[in-house]
């Protein structure tokens, strides 16, 4: 098996009984659990300096519970990080073309209960998806008594005053609705570029501009704040970040996290922070996540989070976790 399951001790068994433990972004302050010894702090787990802090409170066993759940959680993720990346280099090594090629890394999130609204999550990433030879489009507002080729030059020197250097392309509105108004242009737009941003002042407008093949192709515009006081932060946590596309229609869901050519502890820190911003963004947060998988394209899929319960009723005759306790960030 390429995942490994950990086993709690035999002081911990008392955890297997704990209703969905992998749902518990929160820890009640009491526990009727038998005091355990205290779980060895594994090397490597997150949130480490609060994990120490737990480790020695004795008299509380719902903590030490916490740092069990916290580690095993990141060593489930870390072997299936470990576990795809070994794949890839292993496969398809007479094919000379793909040696050097590195293939996406996509999280796969399956939810209970369908959200009654289609919304986009917007995820910053601890390290960027894409490389510096990404092409990006921006798409920008008219200004008053500007032509559209003086819109854009306005622009590119707003970018170049604030150090960024990754857009490739400045479309103002008046050139879209002009240049790209037949489907052969919007068809050569899209393949044209990897991401498309878009001023949060026109984002509702263009819609009918761009067509549904945006929309199919998941290259629908991000709205991005053109004039927040930190452009450049603005703009590379849209570029260098990624997206959970979240439909009313079914019940999986695909965002990028990474590519094999990342290091295993960057594209580890990425799963950690997507699934955290993703289950903060969903209706019931961590209670209506089912299953996490990690995979490529080509790779099968590895499971790094299960719901211990059966059906999204059963969790919610559950007593809340929102309680006055100690509170842990739910990690890996």
């Amino acid at each position: 098996m390429i995942v490994s399951y950990l086993q709690p001790p035999p002081t911990l068994r008392a955890i297997s009984s704990l209703p969905a433990q992998n749902n518990l972004p929160l820890l009640p302050a009491h526990s009727d659990l038998p005091a355990p010894q205290r779980p060895p702090l594994l090397r490597g787990a997150p949130n480490e300096s609060v994990a120490k802090k737990l480790t020695h409170a004795t008299d509380r066993p719902e903590l030490a519970v916490a740092v069990y759940v916290i580690t095993t959680r990141h060593l489930r993720v870390k072997k299936a990080v470990q576990a795809l990346l070994a794949y890839t280099k292993t496969k398809d090594k007479t094919d000379e073309l793909l040696l050097n090629e590195n293939e996406n890394v996509y999280l796969m999130v399956t939810v209970w209960k369908i959200p009654p609204q289609e919304q986009v999550i917007k995820i910053p990433l601890p390290h960027g998806i894409r490389p510096e030879t990404s092409e990006v489009c921006l798409f920008t507002k008219d200004e008053p008594e500007l032509s559209a080729e003086q819109t854009e030059n306005l622009y590119k020197k707003l970018l170049i005053q604030n150090g960024i250097t990754n857009i490739s392309q400045i479309i103002s509105y008046k050139t879209l609705k002009k240049e790209y108004k037949p489907f052969e242009a919007k068809r050569r737009l899209l393949n044209r570029f990897d991401l498309f941003l878009a001023d949060d002042r026109i984002r509702r407008l263009l819609p009918s501009h761009i067509g549904k093949h945006f929309y199919q192709s998941k290259k629908a515009p991000l709205s991005v704040n053109l004039k927040a006081k930190n452009l450049a932060k603005e703009l590379n946590k849209h570029i260098q970040g990624t997206i959970l596309p979240v439909t009313n229609k079914g019940c999986c869901y695909t965002a990028r996290v990474g590519h094999t050519g990342m290091k295993a502890d960057e594209l580890l820190e990425n799963v950690t922070v997507a699934a955290e911003v993703i289950s903060n963004k969903l209706p019931k947060n961590w209670k209506n996540i089912k299953v996490l998988h990690l995979k490529t394209l080509k790779s099968v899929a590895l499971p790094i989070f299960n719901s211990y319960i059966s059906n999204l009723d059963e969790l919610d005759k559950q007593p809340s976790l929102h309680q006055k306790g100690v509170q842990v960030k739910t990690s890996y």
